[in-house]
């Protein structure tokens, strides 16, 4: 019976390190979104002429659209030891200002299925001033919080 117990406690310590661990790894973070579409052709007009209107770099990361969202080229998932499809989220290690096409099924909070237009991510120091720029041009602009994972990909 006491090894029974011993095992559930160890079991026990060993989930919530790893649920900690993982919790780490999270940073909130906001993104700050122009527009939003199911449609990818229709997002990436949009991206394109929002990128020429808020005189903003244009960064589609190297993805394109595949079945379920957006994904790096087959070559370029599987040079980094990734199975393809595979997709990073904007805001890992690029906090600034530029126009990308993002799918929101990789952020949490976010509407499911669709294509966004995302023309900053970071933290408020980031994303407030962008915000204010953007809803010159775009009134309908917002900045939504979610969590980014920052932790190892392999």
């Amino acid at each position: 019976m006491k090894q029974i117990i011993t095992c559930f406690l160890i079991t026990l310590i060993a989930l919530s390190s790893n649920a900690q661990n993982e919790e780490d790894y999270n940073v909130k973070k906001g993104l700050v979104i122009v527009f939003s579409t199911k449609n990818y052709k229709e997002a990436k007009k949009f991206a394109a002429e929002a990128s020429k209107k808020l005189v903003l770099k244009l960064d589609l990361r190297g993805l394109a659209p595949v079945k379920d969202g957006l994904s790096y080229s087959k070559a370029d998932c599987e040079g980094s030891e990734w199975y393809y499809p595979c997709y990073t989220q904007r805001g890992r290690d690029d906090d600034e200002e530029y126009i990308s096409i993002e799918y929101s099924n990789h952020y949490n909070g976010l509407t499911k299925n669709l294509y966004i237009v995302v023309a900053a991510t970071g933290d408020k120091t980031i994303t407030q001033p962008a915000l204010k720029k953007v809803k010159k041009v775009y009134r309908n602009a917002f900045v939504k919080q979610t969590s980014i994972y920052v932790g190892c990909l392999h």
